[in-house]
């Protein structure tokens, strides 16, 4: 090895002189025995010496390509054959750029045939290659995937007692909905969700599970709390749907249906029609906005299950860094979490925002020694709460549009009703308490077709039992007592309920439970 690079040396060296020799050897030859003029001979003899030159060289570069090979395979055992073909093959962008190179050498004067048969030659081989490679790569992708699978811990037989607090199942339908790839933007509108209910009544609310469910129809949705279907929808992924405000002008074609959240009329139409819909006085929307609205009235509704033990915790935990000799004076010395919890329900439940835990805490530690009867200690806090409260109700003017009661039959709905320590005791008759709120839901029914929230004002001592024998049959009826409104507001009352209508019921029907018997 080393003589060959003495070799290569020497006779690199012996070109340069050569070529120096034989560009002045011949410039003395063309210019004394030729008779050429010097720029001539310059250019002929020059031209000559670096062609004879370049080939001296082949050899030297011959030998030096081989003591490459020979010094950089050292390190290995593997076959040189092997290695070389194994380095020209590896990379087929380098074949795609020499078969180019090749095939660009034809159109220089060179022949055109052979140049092009080989640059082709490479550029097959380059592709042969390339998907090969292709191939390799999806095989490995698929062991790797295979691998992490087999990886993956097993299911638990307890991960089956674990549920979620909040479902939300699509037909195979409705999957382009919550999939961000098909344009689908179910994921942000639930995360914004969660936001804004937590701006409204002062709860983080659980993650919402979403998933598909090949068991409901394709157009179909439902919602579970806690494993358990509470609300059901049906939605067109391609149309629009189009609201009757109860101003419209006119019809647009489309499905009649009804808005899953609020029960109003509606339409189902293609996007075609949505400028002129809205001309009619229709309100659009996409229907991801439809199954999020939906999902909202739900969770307003149902707030008071979605809270939690934990979360109340937190709630404490959160209002300790700012005020906490509040919270110090309350927990647990007179009262409990569990008691503090059940009262953030009572209010959850009428929709009544906990967002000023402050307020509430310091109200129940005034009122907590007089009294550990939870329904009183609610009313004592609705009381603390009565600006929030208003505020949901009143129109921009401050007015509160009401339904009231006489004053006989609130007298009457007073006996039937009784604060014990088992809380809110309802010894109305099941006759009484219905006829009751036939009237009023006929009497809110003005209300709702002005556009305005039902809502019911009444003394303090019928409010929690009202509230009580309606919220089945009306579920979306506010109970507000007079010792809930604020200066401010100024109330118009759209009717009242007489005490008539108890008198014409039928014959010996008792007013309380046990009554004439």
């Amino acid at each position: 090895m080393d003589g060959a690079s003495k070799f290569v040396r020497g006779d690199a060296i012996a070109g340069i002189v050569i070529t120096i020799i034989n560009i002045i050897g011949g410039l003395c030859i063309g210019m004394v025995v030729n008779g050429m003029p010097f720029f001539e001979a310059v250019e002929v003899f020059t031209t000559l010496t670096i062609g004879d030159g370049l080939v001296s060289q082949v050899p030297a570069f011959l030998v030096a390509l081989a003591s490459g090979l020979l010094t950089t395979r050292t390190s290995t055992d593997s076959n040189l054959s092997r290695d070389v073909v194994s380095q020209v093959f590896r990379h087929s962008e380098a074949l795609f750029i020499a078969g180019g190179f090749i095939m660009a050498l034809g159109f220089t004067g060179l022949p055109m045939l052979p140049m092009l048969v080989l640059g082709g030659g490479c550029g097959i081989i380059a592709l042969s290659l390339r998907k090969k490679d292709h191939q390799q790569q999806v095989s490995a992708a698929k062991q790797e995937a295979a691998a992490v699978e087999e990886q993956k811990p097993q299911p638990k037989p307890e991960d089956n007692l674990l549920v979620d607090p909040m479902e939300l199942e699509l037909g195979y339908g409705l999957i382009r909905l919550a999939d961000p790839s098909s344009g689908g933007d179910l994921l942000d509108r639930v995360t914004r969700v969660r936001h804004k209910i937590a701006s409204e009544l002062g709860i983080i609310l659980p993650k919402v599970r979403i998933r598909d469910n090949i068991r409901l129809e394709q157009r179909k949705y439902q919602i579970k709390i806690k494993d358990v279907p509470i609300a059901w929808g049906e939605v067109y992924p391609e149309a629009l749907l189009a609201i009757d405000t109860g101003m419209v002008a006119g019809v647009v074609p489309g499905i009649e249906t009804k808005d899953p959240a609020f029960d109003r009329p509606a339409r189902w139409i293609e996007k075609s029609f949505q400028e002129r819909a809205e001309l009619l006085g229709y309100s659009v929307v996409e229907p991801s906005a439809v199954v999020v609205t939906h999902l909202t009235e739900v969770v307003r509704s149902h707030t008071d299950e979605l809270l939690n033990r934990q979360q109340v915790h937190q709630l404490l935990d959160h209002l300790k860094e700012t005020s906490p000799k509040v919270v110090e004076e309350l927990i647990p010395e007179l009262l409990k979490p569990a008691q503090l919890h059940q009262i953030l329900g009572n209010l959850l439940r009428e929709r009544v925002p906990i967002r000023d835990l402050e307020t509430i805490l310091e109200t129940l530690g005034e009122y907590a020694e007089r009294t550990k009867d939870l329904a009183i200690l609610t009313e004592y806090v609705r009381h603390s709460l009565s600006r929030s409260i208003c505020q949901q109700y009143r129109d921009s003017q401050r007015v509160l549009h009401v339904i009231t009661l006489e004053p006989a039959l609130e007298d009457v709905l007073a006996q039937g009703f009784e604060f014990g320590e088992r809380g809110l005791i309802v010894k109305l008759s099941p006759q009484v308490a219905e006829t009751v709120t036939t009237e009023l839901s006929k009497q809110l029914q003005q209300l709702v077709k002005a556009g305005k929230p039902p809502v019911v004002l009444c003394s303090p001592q019928v409010r929690a039992g009202l509230r009580q024998i309606t919220h089945v049959a009306l579920p979306k009826l506010a109970v507000l007592s007079l010792n809930e409104i604020t200066r401010d507001t100024a109330v118009e009352p759209h009717g009242a309920v007489p005490l008539n209508i108890l008198r014409a019921s039928p014959a010996n029907r008792p007013v309380l439970q046990g009554a004439g018997t």
